[in-house]
């Protein structure tokens, strides 16, 4: 029996209103929100372009987990997009980061089929932890995880990983297997300040005076991070698509092209 094709349902969540919402914000560059708008659009058109049904050898794997990650790193962009609607500033840097952490393995899958199991395998360490940390708990909470996760559980679990040499899942490791090590030590490593809300995130929500004392306390966006978030945010989901291009043997879109071209224009036009 021919298995079916694999069917992309749904069209994403970048609508015209957000977009119209955005690309009127007063001082924003329109021209790189549409740019942006654009190029998730060619993505999710591209999402709808490619056919596939059998997922039996390693190529077919990567195919449909490449597929997959690039819906999730789209969806992400999105998210970015309408945080920046509503003018949003620091969690456009967590979101960012998310992003980066989608891309880098993303970009492990296009160019590596053997990268899909060792990626699946890493749950197995993410497991063991769980397990090890809740069996430290006597609270109901963990009751229905400690009933399963007996000790015999975790070390069978344990040896398996040491046996197998599983690899934990490690941002860094993945970043630096496609050349993303740069990346992950500026851009990846400054957004963390947004993740984890440190002393250099709150730098961001105040104004002061001469003498350091806070006298604003900032609750409104700002177009500049927009702009940077917004435009690195495209420049790397258009690196993804030509990967996720090359996998399938895809001719490379005039459009595609058109994007790269549309996102410097956009930038070196623009005077707030």
């Amino acid at each position: 029996m021919t298995p079916p094709h694999v069917q992309i349902r749904g069209d994403g969540f970048l609508t015209d209103d957000v977009v119209r919402r955005l690309a009127t914000r007063p001082g924003v560059n329109e021209a790189l929100v549409h740019t942006v708008a654009d190029t998730v659009q060619f993505a999710t058109t591209l999402l709808s372009r490619v056919s596939m049904s059998r997922q039996e050898t390693a190529e077919e794997k990567q195919k449909i987990i490449a597929l997959v990650m690039l819906v999730r790193l789209v969806e992400v962009a999105e998210s970015i997009f309408i945080l920046a609607a509503h003018g949003i500033r620091q969690e456009l840097h967590s979101l960012f980061r998310i992003f980066l952490d989608a891309y880098f393995l993303l970009a492990n899958v296009s160019s590596d089929p053997g990268f899909v199991p060792v990626y699946f395998r890493t749950d197995a360490h993410a497991r063991l932890k769980l397990m090890r940390a809740a069996s430290k708990r006597d609270d109901e909470l963990f009751k229905e995880l400690n009933d399963y996760a007996t000790a015999e559980v975790c070390d069978e679990l344990d040896r398996k990983i040491k046996q197998e040499r599983i690899e934990a899942f490690n941002s860094f490791v993945f970043a630096h297997r496609v050349g993303c090590e740069n990346i992950y030590d500026s851009m990846y490593r400054l957004c963390s300040s947004s993740v984890h809300s440190s002393p250099r995130c709150l730098e961001e929500y105040v104004d002061t005076d001469a003498d350091g004392n806070i006298v604003v306390i900032i609750h409104s966006g700002d177009n500049e991070s927009i702009h940077r978030v917004l435009y690195d945010t495209q420049y790397f989901l258009m690196k993804a698509l030509r990967g996720v291009h090359e996998i399938f043997a895809l001719a490379e879109d005039e459009a595609l092209l058109a994007l790269d071209s549309r996102r410097e224009a956009a930038m070196k036009h623009y005077e707030p």
